[in-house]
């Protein structure tokens, strides 16, 4: 038996003080990264090992993921200042929506309220806030937004579908059944949506029986099993498995509470879209904002985690764009090296034409490399 591989570290991080732990989960052969805030957990990160590694290498390889999310994190909440003082719309956008796929509610909703301050009507802001609010647990709010989203944006199935997740949480069954409907009829092949209203149908006849504005449950319950049948060929088998025992359940009064619980396991958590490590709203705020541009080490941190992420989830295309955005970002640092120490030449000798030539060359050439550079990362 293995020792225990473990690390620790407590972050200063704006206001937080965060507690970050990585260890060696040995029976799934993966390394897993827990973030918390005052003892209460903001996210959980996950890194496969090859299974190639030899033990005496373990130690190693868990120290550099812990080091990384760190790293990843000390940089995140240092761009902070310098991206909310610049008022700059994309890239308080972009950090919003950073802070909210990582977990920290608090940050994206500053950030997307102070884009709402500079720029009213910036696309999508409304939405991505009510997603804060909402999963922060502000239902209130996230009501309000999501609201205002719908009224900027009524074709836009996703808000649709939020809001059909807030109405579920404050006890509106009916509000809930015609946001789910009305995301349906804009997006009919919407699997998440089928799956929601499936579930809200079953609910509301678990916990309204009678209601005024809703039919009878067992045409509530026949609707629910129409929606999960047509999910049941779409979703993976693990998910299928729950589905048809959720329409099992459906049938016997009994069992509708057990049924409900099987389908609210095949719903992930919105956004249903998977975590990359990487974002590339990540290297835009850092490369603008820090020192990313000039650190080496952590950019080459960056490549390793993306190759070794895209050997683990080879089906993922912005683990791929992301790979090339880095790739970029080494050649603009292999770039800078170069003008350097051509500028250090002619410092040493002044009279070096080559030097003086390729200098120039390359001072002139590294404004549009830097352009490229900034409109790719935009």
């Amino acid at each position: 038996m293995s020792r225990e591989i473990s690390f620790n570290h407590a972050l200063r991080a704006g206001k937080r003080k965060l507690q970050i732990q990585t260890a060696f989960v040995e029976e799934e052969n993966k390394v897993r990264t827990s973030i918390s805030d005052n003892n209460q957990l903001v996210d959980v990160r996950e890194w496969l090992l090859d299974d190639s590694l030899e033990e005496a290498n373990r130690e190693t390889e868990v120290k550099q993921y812990h080091d990384f999310v760190v790293s990843d994190l000390d940089l995140l909440f240092h761009v902070i200042e310098k991206v909310v003082s610049g008022k700059n719309p994309d890239s308080l956008f972009k950090l919003g929506t950073l802070f909210l796929e990582k977990g920290f509610f608090n940050e994206a909703i500053d950030a997307f309220t102070t884009l709402l301050a500079e720029s009213p009507d910036y696309a999508n802001v409304h939405f991505y806030l009510g997603q804060a609010y909402f999963r922060f647990g502000d239902t209130d709010q996230a009501l309000y937004q999501l609201q205002q989203a719908i009224h900027s944006a009524p074709g836009y199935p996703d808000i649709h579908l939020l809001l059909a997740e807030v109405y579920r949480k404050i006890n509106d069954p009916l509000q809930s059944i015609k946001c789910c409907e009305n995301a349906i009829a804009l997006h009919p092949d919407y699997l998440r949506a089928h799956l929601f209203l499936g579930l809200v149908l079953a609910e509301s006849a678990l916990q309204y029986p009678t209601h005024s504005e809703l039919p009878p449950p067992i045409e509530r319950l026949r609707e629910s099993k129409q929606h999960l049948l047509y999910a049941l060929s779409q979703v993976s088998e693990e998910k299928k498995q729950h589905i048809e025992t959720g329409i099992e359940c459906l049938d016997t009064r009994e069992r509708l509470e057990e049924g409900i619980r099987e389908i609210e396991k095949t719903i992930e958590p919105a956004p249903s879209n998977h975590k990359s490590l990487v974002a590339d709203s990540e290297f835009y705020l850092k490369f603008m904002f820090s020192d990313l541009d000039r650190n080496h080490r952590v950019l080459d941190n960056y490549i390793k985690t993306l190759d070794k992420a895209i050997n683990q989830h080879p089906e993922y295309a912005d683990l791929q764009h992301s790979l090339g955005t880095a790739y970029l970002l080494r050649g603009w640092h292999d770039f800078a090296r170069a003008l350097e120490a051509y500028r250090e030449a002619v410092r040493i000798n002044p009279g070096f034409k080559k030097a003086q030539k390729n200098l120039k060359l390359l001072e002139n050439d590294g404004r549009g490399f830097l352009i490229l550079l900034r409109a790719i990362l935009k």
